[in-house]
């Protein structure tokens, strides 16, 4: 953990830790040692925190799965960076309307 972090959030830290050696090593190949080395805590707090490895890799599974969740709880923004509803709002008032608007 860097000094600006807070020292409560021990799971936060390791968990952004997992993910980095996760991207790194692999499932296969990352260890509980490793995330704590890269967190900059004791090797022992992991251990404290999860359990074991695979409690620490489903923890970064589910807080993956949940950024995922809230990504696609969004409206598609198109490449104009307009969000969809004035996008399709828009194409339709143009003076040469596209297929949406066409049928």
């Amino acid at each position: 953990m860097t000094s600006s972090e807070d020292p409560s959030d021990l799971r936060g830290a390791l968990l952004r830790a997992a993910r980095a050696e996760l991207a790194r090593a692999g499932r296969a190949s990352s260890s509980q040692r490793a995330v704590a080395r890269r967190a900059g805590v004791s090797h022992a707090a992991p251990g404290y925190a999860f359990g074991d490895r695979t409690s620490l890799q489903t923890a970064v599974a589910v807080q993956g799965f949940r950024e995922l969740a809230a990504v696609m709880d969004q409206p598609p923004v198109p490449a104009g960076g307009r969000a969809w509803p004035s996008w399709v709002a828009g194409t339709c008032a143009s003076p040469t309307p596209t297929p949406p608007c066409t049928r």
